[in-house]
């Protein structure tokens, strides 16, 4: 990557946009994770960007034949059908009516590798699409597979693989929000610090900052969470339930869900921030990303990140952080 001088005023990451015209912005984890993307989104509308959503979906049915981009894509309005309660693409856009934004959201299929990049790919053609944003609610989407815990990888690395192989793309950025959360799903976050700074040494990583919850963005973002939560009452988002708890100054063991009960919460304000890098710094330390080519399933990939992690001669060890 190439090193720019930019002022401290600069965030690298919308520097790194600057000259994008058509991002789209997507959730790389499946569930609630297009929420983490919304703050972005919303200022770089206000920059000028023509910016779309997408999200790796949890949902498999449902979805009407006119609804299909193309395989393994779907356009979601706020109009779209389906009896089930859990379909956060749906929910967004319903949200984004209300509020007055553009209000389709782009459902991927979880799928493998292959396929997923075919959607990506016909997404990216039919808007003329020159930029993207994967966004991880958490932080296991920067694991490089050799730490003590991996979180749930099976859906960031699906999506990660995918965008990697996007390079008529010219700027592919990851960025992650929620960043202690994965600790309940074994991630060492000294060791997401031990990536974050290998990834800057190699002129990779583009900082971080926090979402003020006074600005317009912060604020659309708290009212968008607060709405998935209504219209979700029997799977509230627990990453965007801290997220949104973080950015109003709370802190410690806060329970918002019986989808909590019996786990020891640590909300705070590190949760709040953005730390971004880029897709080619990341995919370049990754050390099985590569062999998740040519799947075809979430299934084989899971099968593949099992046998990788039972053939390493030893993980690395996680560590407390030292204050």
């Amino acid at each position: 990557m190439t090193t720019t001088t930019t002022s401290l005023g600069d965030l690298p990451l919308f520097a790194a946009l600057a000259g994008s015209r058509r991002i789209l912005v997507a959730g790389a984890g499946g569930g609630f994770d297009v929420y983490g993307g919304l703050p972005l989104a919303f200022a770089l509308r206000a920059r000028g960007a023509e910016v779309f959503l997408g999200n790796l979906t949890f949902v498999a049915s449902g979805f009407t034949l006119e609804s299909w981009l193309a395989p393994d894509v779907a356009a979601i309005t706020p109009a779209s059908g389906g009896f089930a309660e859990y379909f956060p693409e749906r929910t967004l856009a319903r949200w984004l009516k209300t509020v007055g934004e553009p209000s389709t959201v782009y459902a991927f299929q979880r799928t493998g590798v292959e396929p997923l990049r075919a959607a990506y790919r016909a997404l990216v053609e039919h808007h003329g699409i020159d930029a993207i944003v994967l966004v991880d609610g958490g932080t296991d989407i920067l694991m490089r597979g050799d730490e003590a815990g991996l979180g749930t990888p099976e859906e960031d690395m699906a999506s990660l693989g995918a965008v990697a192989g996007l390079s008529e793309v010219p700027v592919r950025l990851v960025t992650s929000i929620g960043f202690g959360i994965d600790a309940h799903h074994g991630v060492n976050h000294v060791q997401v610090l031990e990536n974050l700074a290998d990834l800057d040494a190699d002129g990779h990583y583009l900082g971080a900052f926090s979402i003020p919850r006074s600005s317009r963005e912060g604020a659309l973002y708290l009212d968008a969470v607060a709405h998935a939560q209504e219209h979700t009452p029997s799977r509230p988002s627990i990453v965007h339930g801290q997220i949104a708890s973080a950015m109003l100054g709370v802190s410690g063991n806060v329970q918002f869900t019986q989808r909590t009960h019996g786990s020891v919460l640590f909300v705070n304000p590190l949760m709040a921030m953005y730390f971004t890098v880029t897709v080619e710094g990341l995919a370049a330390r990754h050390l099985y990303l590569p062999l998740l080519e040519g799947t075809q399933t979430i299934r084989q990939i899971s099968t593949i990140i099992g046998n990788f992690r039972d053939a390493l001669p030893g993980r690395r060890a996680p560590r407390q952080f030292p204050h």
